[in-house]
C-alpha cells in the first residue's frame, strides 16, 4: 500500500495539487453516503399517536367476562379521530367505554379532537370463550387526520383455565365387568349461563348410552350432576378415570379442561351362571334357563336382585315366569327379587321359562336374553350383565293359500257364472305365495289334492320352481329348491286354474276346490324341518274380497 501511495504521489500529486484535492473530495462523498444510508435505513417518523392495551384479569378464563383495555396518548394535536376494534373469534361483546363514543355496527369508537400531549383510554368487556390454552388478540387502528395511515396495535391474551369446574364421585374399588354407579358434577362459576356442555370419558371404559355425556346449559353459580354406570373388561389391576370436558360451540369442541382418578380393578365376587335347555326353538314355544349363582366375596350381598331384557333387538321379551328357586325368590315389578341376604360363599339357583315375540323379521336370528344382577356390596350399588346362551330361531314361515275370480286389484280372473249355476262351468284360480320371515330355506314342497267336485284346467301362471299334476289321483305339487330370506314379494308365488260344473245335486252346497293343503321346507340356518297343512278352498272364495260368500251353487238362469 506504502509503495502505491509513494508512486502517485510521484505520477499526480508532485507536480499539481489537483489530483490530491480530487481524491480527499472522493473520499469524502463515500464516507457521506454511507453515514446517509445508516441514518435514513433506521429512521422512523416519530408518530403522532401511540398506543398501548393490556387485559384487566389475569389469569384470562373460558366462560368468563374478560375486559381489555387501550391507552392512547397524542404527541401532537389531532383531528377526525376514531379507534377501530377487530374482535377475536369467539369474543361476544358485552360493554364498551366510553359507550357514547362507539358505533356497534362497525365496532369503531369515534373520538373528540386531541391537544397536544393529552391522553384517553377506552375499555371493552366481553364473554370470553374458547379451548384451554387457546391464543387470541385484538386488533385495534386509530386513525386522524394527522396519522397517514393510522396507527396499529395488537393486544394477544392466552386462555389459561375455564369457569367450568368438573369433579366425580366413584368408588375406590369396581369389578372387572361390573357395572358401578358414579356421578359427575359440573359446576359453572361464570357469571353467564353456559349451553351445551359435553364431557368425554375414555374408552378404558364402557358407559351405558355411550361415553359422551351431556348437559344443555347450565346457569351462572349452578352445579349439576349426572349419574351414569359403567363398567371395565380390562385386564388390569387399576386404571385412569379421565373425562375430558368441552363447550360445543358452532359445532366446534372446545376442550375446557380434564380430571384424572385411578380405580382399583378386582376379580368380580359375584359369580352367574346361565345354561339353555334348548339349542333351537320355535318362536311360539318357551326357553327354559337355569341360572346358578354364588358369593365369593367375605361379606354378605344385599338387595340381591334379577332383571332380564331381551338381548336381540329384533325380538322382545312377550312372556316370562319363575318356575323354581332355591332359596326363594320372589317377583316384584317385573324382577326377581333374593329374599333376605347371600352370605359369603352361599349359592343359589332359580329356573325361568321364557318365550319371545319377533317385532322384525330379519334372516339367521338367535333369541337371548341379558340377565342383569343388581346387589349390593360394602355400601356400593353394582350390576352384572350376563348373556344367557344363544338359542336359533326357526324361520316364522307361512305360506298364503287361496281361491280367486277377482284379483286383489279388481280384474276378472275367474269364468262363467258367480255364483255357479247348476249346468254351468265356472273356472276359478288358486295362487300359493311364500311370505316367510325367517331363515334361508330349501327343498320347499307344498302339495293338495284336486277335489272330485273340481277339475284341473291346465292353465298356470309359475314365478318359482316347478309344477306338476298329477292325472291319476288329481296331486298338484310345487316344488321350489331354494329360498332366500330377503325376497321380494310375489317372488315365490304359483297360480292355477281349477272349474266346476255344478249338477242338480248340489243345488244349494258350496263345491270343494281343494283339500289336503301341505308343506314341507329345509331351515338351513337351524338344520330343521318345516312341516304344516292350510285349510281346503272351496268356492266360497274367503280370500276374495270382491267374490267372498258367493260359493253357494244356484239355479240355472
Amino acid at each position: 500500500m506504502r509503495k502505491y501511495l509513494k508512486a502517485r504521489h510521484e505520477k499526480y500529486y508532485k507536480n499539481s495539487n489537483f489530483h490530491l484535492v480530487a481524491d480527499i473530495a472522493f473520499v469524502v462523498i463515500i464516507i457521506a453516503l454511507f453515514i446517509a444510508f445508516i441514518l435514513i435505513s433506521g429512521w422512523k417518523p416519530k408518530s403522532n399517536i401511540t398506543l398501548s392495551a393490556k387485559a384487566l384479569g389475569e389469569p384470562v378464563k373460558s366462560g368468563n367476562l374478560e375486559s381489555f383495555e387501550l391507552s392512547y396518548h397524542a404527541g401532537k394535536a389531532t383531528t377526525n379521530n376514531s379507534l377501530a376494534v377487530k374482535l377475536p373469534d369467539n369474543f361476544i361483546l358485552n360493554s364498551v367505554e366510553p359507550s357514547e363514543s362507539f358505533d356497534g355496527s362497525a365496532n369503531t369508537f369515534y373520538l373528540n379532537d386531541l391537544e397536544k400531549g393529552s391522553n384517553g383510554k377506552i375499555k371493552i368487556t366481553g364473554l370470553v370463550l374458547g379451548e384451554l390454552g387457546a391464543k387470541s388478540d385484538f386488533g385495534f387502528t386509530f386513525n386522524c387526520a394527522e396519522c397517514f395511515g393510522g396507527v396499529l396495535q395488537s393486544l394477544p391474551y392466552e386462555i389459561k383455565s375455564s369457569v367450568l369446574t368438573v369433579s366425580a364421585n366413584l368408588p375406590e374399588n369396581v369389578y372387572r365387568g361390573v357395572e358401578f354407579n358414579g356421578a359427575i358434577k359440573v359446576k359453572n362459576n361464570g357469571p353467564r349461563e353456559l349451553s351445551d356442555v359435553k364431557i368425554k370419558i375414555n374408552d378404558s371404559w364402557q358407559v351405558k348410552g355411550g361415553n359422551e355425556l351431556s348437559l344443555d346449559k347450565i346457569g351462572s353459580g349452578e352445579e349439576q350432576t349426572i349419574n351414569f354406570s359403567a363398567l371395565t373388561g380390562s385386564d388390569q389391576n387399576s386404571l385412569p378415570f379421565s373425562p375430558d370436558y368441552y363447550l360445543n360451540i358452532n359445532n366446534e369442541l372446545l376442550r375446557q379442561g380434564s380430571f384424572s382418578q385411578d380405580l382399583n380393578i378386582k376379580s368380580p365376587s359375584f359369580k352367574v351362571f346361565i345354561d339353555a335347555d334348548k339349542k333351537v326353538t320355535d318362536i311360539n314355544e318357551d326357553v327354559v334357563y337355569t341360572i346358578s349363582y354364588q358369593n365369593q366375596a367375605d361379606v354378605d350381598l344385599i338387595n340381591v336382585k334379577f332383571d332380564l331384557v331381551s338381548g336381540n333387538s329384533n325380538f322382545k321379551i312377550s312372556n316370562w315366569s319363575l318356575v323354581s328357586s332355591e332359596p326363594k325368590m320372589e317377583e316384584q315389578n317385573n324382577s326377581l327379587v333374593l329374599s333376605g341376604t347371600l352370605s359369603p360363599d352361599q349359592s343359589g339357583k332359580f329356573s325361568v321359562k321364557v318365550r319371545y315375540m319377533a317385532v322384525k323379521a330379519v334372516a339367521n336370528q338367535e333369541v337371548y336374553f341379558n340377565l342383569n344382577s343388581n346387589y349390593s356390596l360394602s355400601g356400593q350399588s353394582l350390576r352384572y350383565s350376563l348373556a344367557s346362551p344363544k338359542t336359533k330361531a326357526i324361520s316364522q314361515f307361512k305360506l298364503k293359500s287361496g281361491a280367486y275370480y277377482y284379483s286383489s286389484q279388481g280384474d276378472q280372473l275367474g269364468v262363467g257364472p258367480i255364483p255357479p249355476q247348476v249346468g254351468l262351468a265356472t273356472n276359478y284360480w288358486i295362487f300359493w305365495e311364500v311370505a316367510s320371515g325367517g331363515n334361508d330355506l330349501e327343498n320347499l314342497a307344498v302339495s293338495a289334492d284336486v277335489s272330485d267336485d273340481a277339475v284341473w284346467l291346465d292353465n298356470k301362471s309359475l314365478l318359482a320352481g316347478t309344477l306338476r299334476h298329477a292325472e291319476v289321483g288329481g296331486r298338484v305339487v310345487w316344488e321350489v329348491l331354494e329360498l332366500v330370506a330377503q325376497a321380494t314379494p310375489g317372488q315365490y308365488k304359483v297360480g292355477f286354474s281349477l272349474g266346476v260344473i255344478p249338477e242338480a245335486k248340489d243345488l244349494g252346497k258350496t263345491l270343494l276346490l281343494l283339500q289336503n293343503i301341505k308343506y314341507t321346507a329345509f331351515d338351513k340356518f337351524t338344520g330343521q324341518e318345516i312341516s304344516g297343512s292350510l285349510k281346503n278352498l272351496s268356492t266360497s272364495l274367503e280370500a276374495d274380497i270382491l267374490s267372498s260368500g258367493k260359493g253357494t251353487v244356484i239355479a240355472a238362469d
